[in-house]
């Protein structure tokens, strides 16, 4: 069972990355949606709040390659903004200088409340749980910590997050659901980002295992695509798995293409490739369907608003599993597209 299905989704909740070349056409495409996201801007990339101007985020946390450069940071660059972070994100905090993590966060939320003075935003600490490696925590020290945080009342959601990490899909699940369970307090101020690159079935796990939990369900959370899986930088397909999930609120084209047989008509790889690039933009939810055969195609994919299907000398566009128009094959692609632009207006 799905426990997504029918539910809509807090998009602030999911972030996104700001630093991809081909962001403007993403924000002039999903011009309604694209703002309710959260974005990660890079301080250490340089021109953060330039791109922040420029496509007029309204949600957005701050991230640091490191705690020194979070610390050594002017107070007035970052204070002087029309708008605030939502979170200070500060990574790679293993070793922490030799300091303790709990002498560092008490040193980071010091920090943020002398840069930000009126209503200073959270610190969202960084810390690598993974099992290898000599800059990751263990679970006695993690637990160590968190004890001592939560013991000591330095712990204040408005003041101080976490993100523990992990490489591992199934690992950084387990060790929140652990977190979770022992210190319930704590749910609503955990963010869920693994530690390197996944491809795109990790992410679309990670993301799956994430929302049907109902232990994470306040957690936010952020994808990371290997860069020769990227595509459109993320963007596109954080929603193709956000919509594979069933919340019902999540723009752009549900594309649905059944896996070609002996039946098949039309060259339905060829034509799905082609259809899909040029309605992957779309921003309306929209259910398209490209099939191989007029037999199977409309009635498999009677829940699309729009599809194709191959026939014998020519193809069949229909609608919600109705034929409405009968196509020659040199104008399946043009006719289809015209018809798409229909529902789009």
């Amino acid at each position: 069972m799905n426990r997504t299905a029918n539910v809509e989704l807090d998009f602030s909740s999911v972030e996104l990355s700001a630093d991809w070349r081909d962001r403007t056409k993403f924000f002039s495409s999903f011009v309604h949606f694209a703002p309710l996201f959260t974005y990660q801007l890079n301080y250490s990339s340089g021109g953060a709040f330039n791109t922040l101007k420029k496509l007029n985020i309204k949600k957005y946390n701050l991230v640091f390659d490191s705690p020194e450069e979070f610390l050594k940071t002017d107070n007035r660059y970052l204070s002087d903004r029309k708008t605030s972070p939502g979170a200070l994100c500060v990574k790679n905090t293993a070793g922490a200088g030799g300091r303790k993590l709990s002498d560092l966060c008490a040193e980071l939320i010091d920090k943020a409340a002398g840069a930000f003075e009126a209503s200073p935003p959270p610190v969202r600490l960084y810390i690598d749980c993974g099992r290898d490696g000599p800059a990751s925590n263990t679970a006695d020290e993690l637990n160590d910590f968190l004890d001592k945080v939560t013991a000591s009342g330095l712990f204040d959601p408005c003041k101080l997050s976490f993100c523990f990490q992990a490489g591992n899909v199934l690992d950084i699940i387990e060790l929140n659901k652990k977190i979770v369970m022992k210190y319930p307090g704590l749910s609503r101020s955990l963010h869920i980002e693994p530690s390197k690159d996944l491809n795109k079935v990790e992410n679309a796990i990670l993301f799956y295992l994430k929302f049907s939990d109902a232990g994470l369900k306040h957690c936010s959370i952020a994808p990371r695509f290997a860069s020769d899986e990227a595509g459109a930088g993320g963007y596109l397909e954080a929603l193709e798995i956000l919509r594979s999930l069933e919340f019902n609120n999540i723009p752009g084209v549900f594309f649905i293409s059944c896996p070609t047989c002996t039946r098949c008509k039309i060259d339905v790889i060829t034509l799905a490739k082609n259809i899909y690039e040029r309605v992957r933009y779309i921003e309306k939810p929209l259910k398209i369907a490209v099939m191989g055969c007029e037999v199977n195609g409309p009635g498999e994919a009677s829940h699309a608003d729009i599809g194709v299907a191959g026939s014998p000398g020519n193809a069949v566009i229909f609608e919600h599993g109705r034929i409405v128009e009968r196509v020659t094959p040199d104008k399946i692609e043009e006719k289809f597209m015209e018809r798409i632009a229909g529902y789009v207006k």
